[in-house]
């Protein structure tokens, strides 16, 4: 399994959590990767598009979705942060989402692994 943790939909997001990276960059290394696998017919790696749900990047959830769908990855998962008290103003707004043990799982086309549950909206 090959986990990428991209932890914003847009350019302006994107490098509030990776500082000096290059979105347009990495989403056309995710698309080529992807591509490359379905060209060739591979099963593995499986790929995954990690988010980690900030107060940064929550509104970008519904973005995150559509552009997983795109690039062409098998999974998205959704991950809640865990901060302490003085990191706390990164904690989602949203207070469905203000628990640090919300996963969510959306696949991104047919293929199931076993022992995942998904949550699908």
């Amino acid at each position: 399994e090959l986990i990428l943790s991209i932890d914003g939909a847009s350019n302006e997001t994107y490098l509030q959590h990776r500082e000096g990276s290059d979105f347009k960059k990495v989403m056309k290394n995710v698309y080529d990767l992807c591509k490359f696998k379905k060209a060739k017919g591979l099963k593995r790696p499986y790929i995954t598009l990690q988010f980690i749900v900030t107060s940064y990047n929550e509104h970008e959830i519904p973005k995150i979705k559509l552009l997983s769908k795109k690039l062409g990855v098998d999974e998205l998962v959704l991950k809640n942060i865990s901060a302490n008290d003085e990191r706390k103003h990164f904690l989602p707004k949203d207070s469905k989402r203000n628990s640090k043990f919300i996963i969510k799982i959306f696949r991104c086309n047919q293929n199931i692994r076993p022992g995942l549950v998904s949550t699908k909206r």
